[in-house]
C-alpha cells in the first residue's frame, strides 16, 4: 500500500520477466481509502528508463516450484519514487473507490510479457492516478 498524489500517475507494481519464463498477468485488483475513482492502467515497459521502485519478494500463492527452479522467475518492484518511462498503454479501467476492483484475464487471453532480453514488453506495469489522494493497495497474480 501506498499513497497516490492528486493528478500523477504512479507506477504501483512493474514486473520483469527473467531470461526464460515470461510473465503471464492472471488478476490485477485494486483497492483505495477514497470514494474518488481510480485509473487502472496495465503497461508494458522497454525498461529504456526503469523507474525507481522498491524491490519486493514475489509470494507463490498456489501449485509447486520444481526442484531445478531455486528462485522466482521474475523481478518485482513496488511503491515507485520515480517513475519509468517508454511505456506503451495496453489496457485501462476506472473504478470508483474504495473498491475493491478486480480483473480476471480469460483463460487464453491473458496479458502477457516477452522475455527480458526482448527490445519491447520487458516489463508489464501496473500504473494509477486519482483526481484524490487515497492510500491504495494493488495486488498482481501472474504465472
Amino acid at each position: 500500500s501506498a499513497a497516490l498524489v492528486a493528478a500523477t500517475p504512479k507506477t504501483a507494481v512493474s514486473i520483469i520477466p527473467g531470461a526464460n519464463h515470461p510473465v503471464i498477468i492472471t488478476e490485477i485488483s485494486v483497492s483505495g481509502s477514497t470514494t474518488d475513482a481510480i485509473l487502472v492502467e496495465l503497461m508494458e515497459s522497454t525498461q529504456a528508463g526503469a523507474g525507481t521502485g522498491t524491490g519486493h519478494t514475489v509470494q507463490q500463492v498456489r501449485g509447486y516450484v520444481a526442484a531445478t527452479l531455486t528462485a522466482p522467475v521474475a523481478t518485482c518492484s513496488i511503491n515507485f519514487s520515480a517513475e519509468p518511462t517508454a511505456l506503451t498503454l495496453l489496457k485501462q479501467w476506472r473504478f470508483t473507490g474504495p473498491g475493491p476492483f478486480v480483473i480476471q484475464s480469460p483463460l487464453g487471453r491473458e496479458v502477457a510479457s516477452l522475455v527480458s532480453g526482448a527490445s519491447t514488453r520487458k516489463a508489464l506495469v501496473v500504473r494509477l492516478t486519482s483526481a484524490a489522494t487515497p492510500t491504495y493497495y494493488a495486488t498482481v497474480e501472474f504465472e
